[in-house]
């Protein structure tokens, strides 16, 4: 028997062991096994030569169904060989569409409501996740120039549910009908506020804390400044991405927040390929002073297109 087959790496290595053995003569004709004994310990059976004592016969086959006999074993001749072969290691092929696979706590989360979002704020599709957390926008219209897909998760809870209030995946800025792109695979585990604590006056410096996610410490994280429902408000804030950490010290209000005015802040979590989430609570705040800083003021850096649509969650 040839096998062929196209070589690729990785490749899976096989053993087969096959067990071959021959048809032995009648007794009249040479006397090869004659009479058997018993099986010996260890599963081999004994087989007795013409010309010599009991010779061995050992099965190198897992049981089964289709296991040869007893007798058959007794009357084969001892023969064995091993053949490698080499087979390629199949990949799933990609779902179409925009697809992803949502997680919490690192475990499938089936049945999530997903939206499939346009740059221009256009709701083009929703659905939910299957039961082992994947999703796919599938047939959705190809991208005009200057737009960008996203996946939104919103949190609908009114109490805490163990998951973030938001997730946002990354921006997907060129999109043909019928391609398969990776959109975001995210988790939806919260990120706790320790503090400050709710409707509290600071002075600054302090500092914010908040839990970080156990196992996920490809997570960077982010505080964020803003003004709740008050369109006129430009006033927002996020620090750099600060890495796998649960604290942040400001050291004097950012340009644009004043003191004596009623604040909010939270934490946000950012994956690799560029999702963020937000905590599920967000606390008021108040800042008796204005602070000193011992460096320069930092740029929010979230984003244009990201900030936009934060803006827009919360108004």
């Amino acid at each position: 028997m040839k096998l062929s087959h196209k070589l690729l790496a990785p490749r899976i290595l096989l053993s087969l062991v096959v067990i071959m053995a021959t048809v032995p003569a009648s007794a009249g004709s040479g006397g090869r096994g004659q009479d058997c004994a018993a099986p010996a310990a260890g599963g081999a059976f004994k087989t007795k030569p013409a010309a010599g004592g009991c010779g061995t016969v050992r099965a190198a086959v897992q049981p089964s169904a289709h296991a040869p006999s007893a007798a058959a074993l007794q009357q084969a001749s001892p023969l064995t060989t091993t053949t490698t072969i080499y087979l390629p290691l199949v990949a799933k092929p990609a779902p179409p569409g925009l697809y992803g696979r949502v997680t919490l706590n690192g475990a499938p989360d089936g049945g999530v409501s997903l939206q499939l979002w346009r740059s221009d704020f256009n709701l083009i599709d929703f659905q939910n996740t299957a039961a082992d957390g994947a999703y796919a926008f599938i047939g959705e219209p190809a991208l005009a120039g200057g737009k960008s897909y996203y996946v939104l998760f919103n949190n609908g809870a009114f109490i805490a549910d163990d998951r973030v209030k938001y997730w946002l995946t990354r921006f997907v800025s060129s999109y043909a009908a019928g391609q398969s792109v990776a959109i975001g695979n995210f988790d939806l585990a919260d990120s706790a506020l320790l503090s400050p604590t709710a409707n509290v006056t600071v002075t600054l410096p302090t500092t914010f804390t908040w839990t970080t996610r156990a196992g996920i410490n490809s997570d960077s994280y982010q505080m964020r400044l803003f003004r709740l429902n008050v369109i006129t408000d430009t006033a927002h804030y996020s620090t750099p991405l600060l890495g796998y950490v649960g604290a942040y010290q400001l050291n004097s209000l950012p340009a644009g927040f004043s003191p004596n005015i009623q604040y909010d802040w939270e934490a946000l979590l950012n994956s690799p390929d560029g999702g963020v989430g937000g905590s599920f609570v967000y606390r008021n705040i108040t800042f008796s002073n204005s602070g000193q800083s011992a460096r320069p003021p930092v740029t929010s850096d979230l984003g244009p297109e990201r900030l936009r649509v934060l803006e827009r969650l919360f108004r």
